[in-house]
């Protein structure tokens, strides 16, 4: 007898780390990060899915004081364009620390990013699978953290295939 597990999935997690070149002591400069994450895989029994995560980080350094993030919300289509392709839509917020100055105040430079991803994915073979992005758009701005002031700010477009081998079971 065969049985299915659930399709439905939570996730979190939580960690710290001293990644942010540390001095002398190891909790001078700590990393807090957190996330969390929500999927469904067969949504009304067709194999649709969506999936929603957060991911969350923090440096105590009081001049930063700044909550990292970034927001993803995804949907799958298992069978598009005539059978074993499956299409995703990815829309993704990010806001993470570009930059500190060495200026006394230091000027903290802030990255936010806000992307949609149209892909179509299709195992080749059981260990090469190639995601094609058919369509991806990001806004993307860099901000002085104190003040909002934007510093600069680009949109980039982006298409073509990836490809990615995977030995594992």
């Amino acid at each position: 007898e065969v049985q299915e597990r659930d399709p439905g999935l939570f996730g979190v997690g939580l960690g710290l780390t001293n990644e942010r070149d540390a001095g002398e002591g190891f909790f001078e400069d700590i990393t807090y990060r957190g996330y969390g994450r929500v999927s469904y895989r067969n949504l009304f029994g067709t194999g649709r899915g969506v999936e929603g995560r957060v991911d969350l980080q923090y440096t105590n350094d009081p001049e930063i004081d700044f909550l990292e993030n970034t927001i993803t919300f995804g949907y799958l289509e298992p069978y598009i364009l005539g059978g074993h392709n499956r299409g995703r839509i990815n829309l993704t917020r990010e806001q993470k620390v570009f930059s500190k100055s060495e200026a006394s105040p230091p000027v903290v430079l802030v990255q936010e990013r806000n992307a949609i991803d149209l892909l179509v994915e299709r195992n080749l073979t059981r260990h090469l699978k190639l995601t094609h992005t058919f369509w991806g758009f990001a806004n993307q701005r860099r901000f002085n953290r104190h003040n909002k002031l934007t510093e600069d700010e680009e949109n980039i477009a982006k298409v073509g295939p990836r490809f990615e081998l995977d030995f594992r079971d």
